[in-house]
């Protein structure tokens, strides 16, 4: 197969924009596929842009099954900040290439932030003016030569132009990646009389989309519960005054990498993924609420969300409406701790359905079956 992710990948991820490609190209690998790997620089995409080109015959069925992309937050021109637009769009054009050979295309569309405010805001305006219709040419040329267009989940598909045929795009979340279940079983065992509940955030903490005031304020002074903040070093030296005066005896604030997250994790009774309202968050799912599958732990999560529809789908956690509800229902399970044994119990029974493996084999399937269709026809 053809792996392609227009960026390098990171030896050390720390946003999901960094972690998906990684782990899907592993899945690929886990499921016996010969790889040939097309990420990098723009000069060594490129490089082995032109290899490919050539090892492929115009004429005879390729040896490679499919093409499968993982897109990037913005468009590969933007992202390499470069003025070599002709060799940009020439990197653009393996899609067509790729068509016109009969390799079967999907590709996993990340985000779709530029079409809301949060992003004009955020940059200056002629860089808006000159991205805004580069993200448009991009998906332009995928709803043209794509079989399939992945989306983290398919309510995605409102905001996005030119997909008029819904059946070519798939809903294809992140998934989770395995925690050993021996110790899990073993935690559980604690769940038996009133507690300390342990609670995590791990993620992004720059308003509006990641305000985690309310958290705070709900958490604050209350002394049945402790909470564990991870969150980028340079964003907090950046907002702590606007968080600092929440902040009390029980609340902890680290920067773990991905390797230490296990072990918080593991300390943790309930991951919290509850932010204040945001149209964004109806149409795609933290990979934050996958990692906490992959580690048992349950979820909380705000209601009016793609992930309170998918929390709810799977009974792996709670939906709140309210800081109100959201501490209600803290206390709830500090004081019925069976409660939560129940639902961490579900959670490493639902958790075997949304592995890494699971999402590339669902794309893989997806991808041989145009392939059949195309050898057959």
């Amino acid at each position: 197969m053809i792996f392609y992710h227009p960026a390098p990948l990171s030896n050390a991820p720390q946003s999901g924009s960094q972690v998906r490609p990684i782990k899907m190209m592993e899945a690929f690998s886990s499921l016996g596929y010969d790889i040939y790997e097309i990420t990098g620089a723009l000069p060594q995409r490129l490089e082995k842009i032109s290899r490919l080109m050539k090892d492929l015959s115009p004429t005879s069925y390729s040896q490679y099954l499919f093409f499968y992309g993982e897109s990037t937050t913005a468009p590969p021109i933007v992202r390499d900040k470069t003025l070599l637009i002709g060799q940009a769009i020439k990197e653009l054009s393996i899609f067509r290439e790729l068509r016109a050979r009969k390799i079967p295309l999907g590709l996993f569309y990340r985000d779709v932030h530029w079409k809301f405010d949060q992003y004009r805001n955020n940059v200056q305006w002629y860089k808006w003016l000159i991205s805004y219709p580069l993200y448009y040419y991009e998906l332009y040329l995928y709803a043209r030569y794509l079989d399939y267009l992945f989306l983290p989940s398919i309510n995605m598909l409102k905001v996005l132009p030119f997909f008029r045929d819904e059946t070519c795009v798939i809903g294809l979340p992140a998934g989770c990646q395995l925690l050993n279940a021996d110790s899990l079983y073993r935690n559980l065992q604690q769940y038996s009389a009133p507690k300390t509940l342990h609670l995590l955030y791990v993620g992004g903490i720059v308003p509006p989309l990641y305000d985690i005031r309310p958290v705070l304020q709900t958490v604050h002074k209350s002394p049945n519960l402790r909470l564990t903040i991870s969150c980028r070093k340079q964003e907090w030296t950046s907002w702590r005054n606007a968080y600092e005066t929440l902040l009390t005896s029980n609340i902890s604030i680290v920067h773990a990498h991905e390797t230490e997250l296990e072990s918080l994790y593991g300390q943790s009774d309930i991951s919290l993924l509850f932010y204040p309202p945001h149209e964004y968050r109806s149409l795609t799912i933290p990979l934050k609420l996958f990692e906490s599958l992959g580690h048992g732990v349950p979820v909380i999560v705000s209601s009016n969300t793609e992930a309170a529809r998918f929390v709810q789908a799977e009974h792996i956690g709670w939906v709140v409406d309210s800081t109100e509800e959201l501490r209600h229902l803290l206390n709830y399970l500090a004081d019925h701790p069976s409660e939560l044994k129940k639902m961490r119990d579900n959670v490493l029974q639902v958790r075997e359905k949304h592995t890494w493996q699971q999402r590339a084999k669902q794309a893989a399937d997806l991808l041989l079956q145009v392939r059949k269709d195309s050898i057959s026809s």
